[in-house]
């Protein structure tokens, strides 16, 4: 009987090593995807600022003041 509760106890470990790698595999993807946020956000932001540059200097104001 002592055999069944070691292998019982090796395969709710072995689960639960499946389960930590699933949820680390989920963090990296996590992790990737606000990354790619990140990215999206920096070239929107430069994208507008450039705008921004623009519409002042077209309205010849230099000071890149509000």
């Amino acid at each position: 009987m002592g055999g069944r509760v070691r292998d019982h106890a090796a395969v709710r470990a072995i689960a639960g090593l499946h389960d930590v790698e699933a949820a680390a595999a989920d963090d990296v993807a996590d992790a990737e995807a606000m990354s790619r946020a990140a990215d999206l956000l920096a070239a929107a932001s430069e994208r507008l600022l450039r705008r921004w540059r623009g519409s002042r200097e077209a309205l010849g104001r230099s000071d890149l003041t509000p």
